[in-house]
């Protein structure tokens, strides 16, 4: 089931350049601008560029004095990083601060850029630093970062047509729109947060003291940025005229972390509301609420089961807990249970949130008196599937995870959250987190909102101006198409179903299983082989009879190997049907031990062994007996292909602690 995807703009830090220093030529005049992202000083110009595309200018600069770094970090001498002409990566500078408090800085000189196209550099432009030539020119270059980094962009450099006082206030905004576009890595840096920034705040109140049409160096905070480990692109772009000279690209960053420092928030006793650890996704600005559970949220009459120790768990059904907690805004997003599952050798194969309750969930969470729906992608999965393997092997628990549980509104205020056992259930709880995306608005489809829809499911896009945000996704809700008439199966051809969902009226097909075969008589036997014909199509399939297995293995409960010898069976595809029942009265039993590994397992010959494609006896179509007597044919358990010459057929048993009553087998020819 698909997400409404939570994407947010990383907030943008504004940071503000000093003095600096720095010769040149002339340009025209710019726009305006706001600070907001990475940077780092430069100590003295870099080499003129040649490339034919960049000429120099009869003007030189000369070395400057370094400027602050605009975060105040002290750094370590920079050290080199080369180039690897097969990445295509260029070379450049990193230090590392002195204070060890994990900032980086990568310093890229605008010599080493490529112009792209027929973009060129700006003819006058001074030696050290690089201007296009025209609006949507471009230049690029590629970087190897030896690990995966945050933080922000800065630009490093000079101002021209200083002597205009327009020019001043101007920066990387010209009439509300950015005069250039960055993309790191395909996706385009975010300049708003510089929108009110300026070359005055960045460059200093005086020009160069060797050329008055220009500033004084310094940075110019641009946007934040996540640079990955390996090889990233950085594609420059004008848009409109900008009066920036550039000599250096400037990362200032830190090691990567997907999530902020918690920030604590307080519980309030006047609004009844517990404290909770609130964290900042750093790539998209999310942010993650964590609720530690505690005795104190239990209802009157509600009993915390402690077992195991440390969790929280409670301990009959019709119980409940709850808590309200405080949230500064209108949010969507997802609820995660955190815990474990306890008896994880058992009962690891058991369905997720309705592993005990035939179906139903095994909770109910309200959300500001709203009943959650629980994610049904997640309904469909194991214990095993939906969590990492064994984490306490002494206390047979699972490793502590995340679970997603559904989705999620909450409002500005007091939010309150009630969760009721319904059934006996396995997680073990420490947390309930929940992460959500900021809004300014609540999300509504409108009046007479048509459904969008595809093969699974169905959703709304919220009707708010400038929103899209994917609303009311469920899954379709098939029933009956009456308006058609189903087409049968026939043996060989499988029959159409036509259903409508009852919600939108999306229209689907449905197949329908093929008309079983009707078998003649045994034909004479094929050495251990005993061939029927189907009356209908004429399709053969070959039983197999357990007293010819060798060595030999009883009929009734298979906890054995079971072989044939299958000379002169026929090659081609075949389906292994059991003349079978549950050795259990209650169905379903499961023919899987878990989620990879079948009870039972098929081959031919030498080959791998092949696990049952469906999941327990009662979806092969078989009753429950007491003896092999009682058995029927099971709907085909697995598909295996059979060479040429092919004179073996084995049922493994997998020693997982469970049997069935097994009779004979049959293996019908399908292709």
């Amino acid at each position: 089931m698909k997400k409404a995807k939570i994407l947010t703009v990383l907030g943008v830090m504004l940071a503000m350049g000093l003095t600096g220093c720095k010769t040149g030529g002339a340009s025209s005049a710019a726009p305006e601008s706001k600070p907001g992202s990475s940077a780092q000083p430069v100590s003295s110009a870099p080499a003129p560029t040649t490339s034919s595309k960049a000429p120099t200018s009869s003007v030189a600069p000369t070395p400057a004095a370094e400027v602050p770094d605009p975060e105040g970090h002290k750094w370590n001498t920079d050290a080199d990083v080369a180039a690897d002409a097969t990445a295509g990566t260029v070379a450049y500078k990193k230090a590392t601060c002195k204070d060890n408090d994990g900032a980086v800085r990568l310093k890229v000189n605008q010599s080493v850029v490529t112009y792209d196209g027929t973009s060129t550099r700006k003819d006058g432009t001074p030696d050290g630093y690089t201007k296009l030539t025209s609006n949507n020119q471009s230049f690029s270059f590629k970087f190897k970062a030896d690990k995966k980094y945050m933080g922000k962009l800065y630009l490093y450099g000079c101002m021209d047509g200083w002597g205009s006082s327009s020019n001043h206030s101007a920066g990387f905004y010209y009439r509300n729109s950015p005069n250039v576009e960055i993309k790191l890595n395909g996706e385009v840096i975010d300049v708003s947060g510089s929108q009110s920034g300026s070359y005055a705040q960045w460059f200093g109140e005086d020009a160069s003291e060797e050329d008055s049409s220009l500033s004084k160096e310094g940075y110019a905070p641009y946007g934040s940025v996540v640079i990955n480990e390996g090889v990233n692109e950085f594609v420059y772009k004008r848009v409109q005229t900008l009066n920036m000279l550039i000599k250096d690209f400037v990362f200032i960053v830190t090691e990567f972390q997907e999530w902020s420092a918690p920030t604590a928030v307080a519980a309030d006793a006047t609004a009844g509301t517990v404290g909770y650890n609130l964290y900042t996704n750093n790539l998209n600005g999310t942010k993650k609420i964590e609720v530690q559970l505690a005795d104190s949220m239990l209802a009157e009459g509600s009993e915390n089961k402690n077992d195991p120790a440390g969790y929280f768990k409670l301990k009959s059904n019709g119980q409940s807990f709850g808590f309200k907690f405080k949230y500064d805004s209108i949010a969507y997003g997802e609820l995660y249970q955190r815990g474990v599952m306890d008896g994880w050798s058992s009962n690891k194969g058991k369905k997720l949130f309705s592993g005990g309750s035939n179906g139903a969930d095994d909770f109910e969470i309200q959300i500001n008196e709203n009943v959650m729906t629980v994610d049904p992608d997640q309904k469909a999965l194991t214990f095993e599937q939906a969590m990492p393997g064994e984490g306490d092997t002494e206390k047979n628990l699972s490793a502590v995870t995340d679970v997603l549980t559904g989705e999620l509104q909450l409002k500005n205020g007091v939010n309150e959250f009630k969760y009721t056992r319904k059934a006996s259930f396995n997680l073990a709880l420490t947390h309930i987190v929940i992460i959500v995306k900021d809004s300014d608005h609540e999300h509504a489809a409108g009046d007479n909102a048509a459904w969008l829809k595809d093969d699974q499911h169905h959703w709304h896009v919220c009707g708010h101006e400038g929103c899209n945000e994917i609303i009311d996704e469920a899954n379709h809700e098939w029933i009956d198409d009456e308006s058609k008439t189903d087409v049968p199966s026939t043996e060989t051809v499988a029959g159409k179903h036509y259903v409508k969902c009852k919600v939108c009226g999306q229209t689907a097909e449905q197949a329908l299983p093929l008309a079983g075969h009707t078998w003649g008589p045994a034909q004479e036997k094929v050495g251990k082989l005993t061939p029927h014909e189907c009356t209908g199509c004429h399709e053969k399939c070959y039983e197999l009879d357990f007293a010819d297995t060798n060595p030999a293995v009883s009929a009734s409960k298979l906890k054995k190997d079971a072989i044939w010898d299958v000379t002169g069976l026929p090659a081609g595809k075949y389906a292994v049907e059991i003349y079978a029942c549950a050795a259990a009265t209650t169905l379903p039993q499961n023919i899987m031990a878990d989620a990879t590994t079948g009870r039972y397992q098929f081959r031919f010959g030498e080959g791998d062994y092949v696990n049952p494609t469906s999941g327990t006896y009662a979806s092969f179509g078989l009753g429950t007996g007491e003896k092999a007597e009682n058995c029927q044919w099971s709907t085909p358990v697995v598909e295996l292909e059979a060479a040429n010459g092919v004179a073996r057929f084995e049922i493994h048993w997998t020693d997982k602690g469970y049997s069935c009553f097994i009779g004979a087998v049959r293996l019908v020819h399908i292709a």
